[in-house]
């Protein structure tokens, strides 16, 4: 056990019901809210209120972001604190409905209309198609299988291509090379070249 004076339960209790109700914006009500404390008690959360009341107003006035959240509080804790305030008379539901008549009976108008259109977003054709996806998933992996053999086939092909390229190449190089050195003999024999018509 410390030696610290512990409050009893049902002191925080009013201590926080005080304090809620200031936040709430209801001060008037905290003393009969707590009438029945000893007036040490009241006094000393008086006391308390106030010094935290000084210091909220002093954060408000430092900082505005809290100030227009505090006020948004109080607007908030205002209406639900007094939720028959809010509530319509019959009257007004009457006027409510009244007023805005013409867009019910439009908005009706349209919901009517829609098992009309329906027709036009999922017709029987759509309907009859249905039974045909299972045979048209089985074209669809046929037709994937083809695409992969098509893309196998043109890269072999490629291949091929390039081979046979460098293989004419290799050939006119070594034409080149050949009739260079024919060229060559010739000349330092003295022979004409042979020329085709």
């Amino acid at each position: 056990m410390s030696s610290i004076m512990m409050p009893s339960l049902d002191e925080l209790e009013k201590r926080i019901t005080s304090l809620e109700a200031i936040l709430a914006g209801e001060s008037s009500n905290v003393k009969a809210r707590v009438s029945h404390s000893s007036s040490e008690d009241v006094a000393s959360v008086e006391q308390t209120v106030s010094s935290l009341s000084r210091e909220i107003a002093s954060i408000e006035g430092k900082y505005e972001a809290i100030a227009q959240f505090m006020r948004m509080y109080k607007d908030a804790s205002a209406l639900i604190n007094s939720p028959a305030e809010l509530t319509l008379t019959d009257q007004s539901k009457l006027e409510v409905l009244t007023a805005c008549s013409e867009t019910l009976r439009q908005t009706c108008d349209q919901l009517s209309t829609i098992p009309d259109l329906q027709k036009h977003i999922n017709p029987e054709v759509l309907q009859t198609m249905q039974p045909m996806m299972g045979s048209l998933k089985s074209i669809d992996a046929v037709s994937l299988d083809q695409k992969a053999l098509t893309a196998q086939m043109c890269e072999r092909v490629q291949s091929q291509i390039s081979s046979y390229n460098s293989i004419i190449q290799i050939l006119s190089q070594k034409f080149v090379y050949w009739d260079i050195l024919l060229s060559t003999w010739e000349h330092k024999l003295g022979i004409e070249p042979v020329v085709q018509h």
